[in-house]
């Protein structure tokens, strides 16, 4: 029995000093070091160099390709403890996306202490990503992350568009404050606070790949995200040259990836959306809405201008617009267009985005037509003053094709009765193409309205209106002064 005991306490003691000297000698040390070097290029798809390798106390260097990790402290085997001072330099973050599996790029550095024991520990540390002062601390349990807290400051928002190989739309700098508890997926617990100084809009990334040209737009975004649970909910208040935009109670749930999105948007000079819309508009406009997202996609827009209120609804690619009570002489006035007509103005619209057409169905009530280039005309061939007809309901149908607008038009008042089919609106080359058939006490006269959507050039057929009038004043002249049965012969004009 003595001589058992004995054998096991040399055994203890040799295995005991085996792993004395392999974990705590530099001998022991340097025989481990091919082997885990070894070990490591086996498991790993990037080739690793152990440049230096001692475990206690630490001093290890790790070269892989151009990037270096040191790891320097003190490490208890038995007791699983550690307190590490590290120091992480990578070149660029591409050459190492089979380590971790994200296509990013561009230079990190940080450093930092890992603190604690194998089931809870701690690591700060500081980081100059996206051209940043970072600071960061991420609560390590049971080898899986807890918490989380980092301030970021001045993070350059091209070099991070530049990272994930995004084009660089924006310059700006991002400077944010996290402080999350729990990350959990399904009990998020924290805050979350960001805002973006100095934003302006690349305009030639914007022109490439929008076609949209001169968007000349700085703004700033304040930001702030309370986590709770699989909820979080936002305020985002978006300030630029262009318009503002408030977004409170900003809802996305997590497990249904459902998002919901209040907003008002102020625009207080509308000729600054030239550089979207090619349309001169002036004035100012409030929206106010919501932003769905979750089977399906949906925006509603409501808006009081013009005299009257119009409200919108897309989903998916569907649009649906219906406008009341439109003074129809602001809305030319907003679009730079001669005042021609003043009524007041309902329409729906039904457009499919996708397919870039649609249907429009327009009423215009109690109008009058406004002094212009045809009522002039009218006045002078016609000797017919149509500004004073009262036109009690108007009708416009219109077909939508892209920009181009085929348009029917019906209108009707005591003494004139005015028609058009298959007018033509072109807006992308601002060209209009119209033929109108005006009856003036039953007798037509027919108005060709070609050219420039804001300067067209106006022509008046009046043969019949003039024929008409030649008869009344033949018949007026000849009363009583050839036999009755002549008088037939003025037919023949």
């Amino acid at each position: 029995m003595k001589k058992v005991v004995l054998v096991l306490l040399v055994l203890l003691v040799v295995v005991g000093g085996g792993i004395y000297w392999l974990l705590f000698t530099k001998s022991g040390n340097r025989f481990l070091q091919p082997k885990v070097e070894n070990y490591l290029n086996q498991k790993l798809p990037v080739q690793v160099v152990l440049q230096k390798f001692q475990i206690a106390p630490m001093d290890i260097v790790v070269q892989i390709g151009k990037s270096s990790i040191i790891a320097k402290g003190n490490v208890n085997p038995f007791q699983r403890s550690f307190d590490i001072k590290y120091k992480i330099k990578i070149v660029d973050l591409a050459a190492l996306q089979p380590l971790h599996h994200q296509k990013i790029r561009g230079a990190l550095n940080t450093s930092g202490t890992v603190q604690g024991n194998i089931d809870n520990f701690m690591i700060k540390g500081k980081s100059d990503i996206a051209k940043s002062a970072t600071n960061y601390q991420i609560t390590i349990k049971e080898l899986e992350p807890k918490a989380l807290q980092a301030v970021i400051q001045h993070a350059d928002l091209a070099k991070l568009q530049y990272m994930v190989y995004q084009p660089v739309r924006t310059y700006g700098k991002l400077t944010s404050d996290i402080k999350l508890e729990s990350l959990e997926s399904d009990n998020l617990k924290g805050v979350i606070v960001s805002h973006i100084s100095q934003g302006r809009v690349n305009e030639q990334a914007i022109e490439k790949e929008f076609g949209i040209k001169n968007a000349k737009i700085v703004y700033s975004i304040d930001q702030k995200s309370v986590l709770q649970g699989q909820t979080i909910v936002s305020d985002i208040l978006f300030d630029s040259n262009i318009a503002t935009a408030k977004m409170d109670s900003i809802i996305y749930n997590v497990k249904e990836d459902s998002l919901t999105i209040p907003y008002i948007v102020n625009i207080p000079n509308l000729s600054k959306l030239y550089f979207v819309t090619n349309q001169k508009m002036r004035g100012k406009i409030k929206v106010t809405g919501k932003v769905q997202k979750a089977k399906d996609f949906i925006v509603t827009a409501h808006s009081k201008t013009l005299g009257g209120r119009v409200d919108a609804v897309l989903k998916n690619t569907k649009l649906d617009v219906k406008l009341k009570n439109i003074q129809v002489t602001a809305l030319t006035y907003m679009l730079y267009y001669p005042k021609v007509f003043d009524s007041v103005m309902e329409a729906d619209v039904h457009y499919d985005i996708a397919a870039q057409k649609g249907k429009l169905l327009a009423q215009a009530y109690d109008g009058r037509i406004l002094p212009n280039q045809m009522t002039f005309l009218l006045q002078q061939i016609a000797k017919f003053d149509i500004t004073r007809e009262v036109y009690k309901v108007t009708t416009i149908k219109s077909d939508i094709n892209k920009k181009r607008i085929i348009s029917n038009l019906d209108m009707q008042s005591r003494l004139t009765h005015i028609s058009s089919k298959n007018a033509l609106v072109d807006l992308e080359k601002e060209f209009v193409d119209a033929k109108l058939r005006v009856e003036i006490k039953k007798k037509p006269v027919f108005v060709t309205i070609k050219g420039k959507l804001k300067s067209p050039k106006v022509s008046i057929d009046a043969k019949a209106l003039l024929k008409e009038q030649v008869k009344q004043k033949l018949e007026k002249r000849l009363k009583n002064k050839i036999p009755i049965g002549a008088k037939s012969l003025l037919n023949l004009f």
